[in-house]
Formats: structure tokens, C-alpha cells, sequence
């Protein structure tokens, strides 16, 4: 899937855990400019995942389900 944030950054990380909490997935992005995509080209079992970005000045969860 792609990412695209609406905001630049000089950095900030990318977590992905699966529903048991267990994280599947870690990324820094460094130099990010606004509306840039990211591609992320994970082999993920079906489920729900939950998409965590910690930008320093905040944190956010997405919740995805991958069928």
C-alpha cells in the first residue's frame, strides 16, 4: 500500500503491529516532503494491522485490514 502525508518532515518512523500487538514492520523516513509517497511493499498474513507514524510532535494510529 501507499503512504502520503500532507505535511513535510525532516523525520519521523513508521510501525506497523499486527492485532496481537507485536510489531511487523519498522521504517525512519528521513527528509520527507509534503504529499510525497511512500510505497510499502509488505507480505502480510490477512488481518488487522494498526499503522503507527510518530512525528514528534504527534503520534498516529491507522487501523488497516489487509483481505
Amino acid at each position: 500500500f501507499n503512504l502520503v502525508v500532507n505535511r513535510s518532515y525532516d523525520d519521523f518512523s513508521i510501525k506497523i503491529f499486527n492485532i496481537l500487538g507485536k510489531e511487523v514492520y519498522n521504517e525512519n523516513v528521513d527528509n520527507y516532503f509534503k504529499n510525497s509517497v511512500i510505497n510499502l511493499d509488505l507480505d502480510l498474513l490477512k488481518g488487522t494491522y494498526i499503522v503507527n507514524l510518530d512525528m514528534k510532535d504527534r503520534v498516529i494510529n491507522i487501523p488497516i485490514i489487509i483481505e
